[in-house]
């Protein structure tokens, strides 16, 4: 135990008033045993060299616990030797070679007049070692409980993952049925089309093939100026804007189709659809994979990807939440990196799901989400960032906790596990997911190094 200055001379006075004789020293081994709890103590030992070791036990059938250690000048029989019940309270063990003094029971008061009492005078040290052993106490007891926390968290994690690997086998199962049959229907059609709708065919085609859209205010205003450049209406103008990004591109193919245009955007929607369908069923596959993060991660990463690429992708998979939203996306050149397209898809529309969700929390006269990519210091940064009202700082600490959620009423989809599994995929490639939050503006910085993830081997 350590001692203050006070404490320390109190020491030393009483060491040179009661400690010194000759017949009252004693050494131990290291091993050695002082004192046996429950058993007879009449004794006060000082340690003057080495270390000994309290221990503890609840009953005769449960196991020794460590309490604390003594180092020089601590006192050890306080309680047994003042208290008059003369019976040690622990077991005391010399965990090195110790040299100790003691007294006994029949030692008389030195000093009386001047000092007090025997108990006056070892007072001061009373007090501190009763106070030193409160606060190990006090100590071992936050340790104790933060231990069946994390036993409980590890227990509730444990049956989460085994949760998971159980939907995952069914889910898999009926995804890798939906993406076989989904394939060859988009084959089928592929094929009939251009065997018996051939003018028909080329829109498929390109509804196949089609990039993300563009977001729902660029879409409206494009619609709004098809309907005066070209004179159609409003549902017209719609589909164009989603097919087309120019009204040179419309009337270069002439006013016949503009009359076949609901058909030929009807097939465009159809290949979009198909689209759309094959992303999806390898998302869900991906988020599955990613759950499964909780216990192993068995997803395979591979030298090559772009970044870029998988926020589009992931913008691609929630274009149908986003219509009240405005995105803008700042993409910056990044370099080509190893890792699972799958997870790093995972973790952005996990980030832009909770933006959408955020920013329609609220009324909110101009929903923005901003997502900015760029590199810097051998680092890839990716920030999302939406205007809406923001997270509450009691929340914000526990941001990243599996079971945490700040949605009112408790979880609207899920378990509660999205940010918890970013920051796990995250992580598993040395990188760093932190936050920022006030209202008006909620930022999700992703630092990814390159080192270590840029690897072609």
């Amino acid at each position: 135990m350590q001692h203050n200055g006070d404490i320390s001379a109190a020491i030393e006075q009483l060491q040179q008033r009661y400690f010194l004789a000759p017949t009252r020293q004693l050494t131990l081994k290291s091993g050695e045993l002082l004192l046996e709890q429950g058993q007879a103590n009449e004794r006060l030992y000082l340690l003057l060299k080495g270390r000994l070791t309290a221990y503890y036990r609840v009953d005769e059938h449960s196991e020794f616990i460590e309490l604390n250690q003594f180092t020089p000048l601590s006192f050890t029989g306080v309680h047994s030797f003042f208290s008059g019940s003369y019976q040690a309270r622990f077991r005391v063990v010399a965990t090195s070679d110790c040299q100790l003094a003691y007294l006994d029971k029949h030692v008389k008061a030195k000093q009386q007049e001047t000092f007090g009492t025997l108990e006056q005078q070892f007072m001061p040290v009373i007090v501190n070692e009763l106070s030193q052993r409160q606060i190990l106490a006090i100590d071992a007891q936050i340790e104790h409980t933060l231990a069946q926390q994390r036993v409980m968290q590890a227990e509730k994690m444990s049956t989460i993952g085994q949760l998971a690997a159980g939907l995952s086998h069914e889910l898999n199962n009926a995804l890798g049925a939906i993406s076989a049959k989904s394939a060859y229907f988009e084959r089928f059609m592929d094929a009939h089309f251009a065997q018996h709708f051939a003018s028909q065919h080329h829109y498929f085609r390109a509804g196949l093939d089609s990039k993300r859209p563009p977001d729902s205010k660029t879409l409206r205003e494009r619609g709004k100026l098809f309907e005066k450049k070209l004179g159609v209406g409003r549902d017209q103008g719609k589909a164009l804007a989603r097919i087309f990004n120019h009204e040179d591109d419309v009337l270069a193919l002439g006013k016949g189709f503009l009359q076949r245009l609901d058909e030929y955007a009807d097939f465009w929607q159809l290949g979009r659809d198909f689209r759309e369908l094959k992303y999806a069923v390898n998302h869900a596959t991906g988020i599955i994979k990613s759950v499964r993060l909780l216990g192993v991660s068995d997803t395979e990463r591979k030298f090559g990807l772009d970044m870029n690429e998988t926020i589009n992708h992931a913008l691609d998979l929630m274009s149908s939440h986003s219509r009240a939203i405005q995105i803008r996306v700042q993409a910056g050149e990044l370099p080509l990196i190893t890792a699972s397209h799958s997870e790093w898809v995972q973790v952005w529309v996990s980030l832009i799901k909770n933006a959408y969700e955020a920013l329609l929390s609220q009324p909110n006269p101009e929903p923005m989400l901003r997502i900015k990519s760029y590199h810097k210091h051998d680092c890839i940064y990716v920030e999302v960032t939406d205007n809406g009202p923001g997270i509450a700082p009691h929340l914000i600490r526990h941001i990243f906790q599996p079971d945490m959620t700040t949605k009112k009423g408790g979880l609207s989809f899920g378990l509660g596990l999205g940010l918890s599994i970013c920051q796990r995929i995250i992580s598993s490639y040395q990188g760093n997911l932190s936050v920022t939050s006030e209202p008006g503006q909620t930022c999700f910085t992703v630092a990814l190094p390159i080192g270590g993830n840029n690897d072609n081997n």
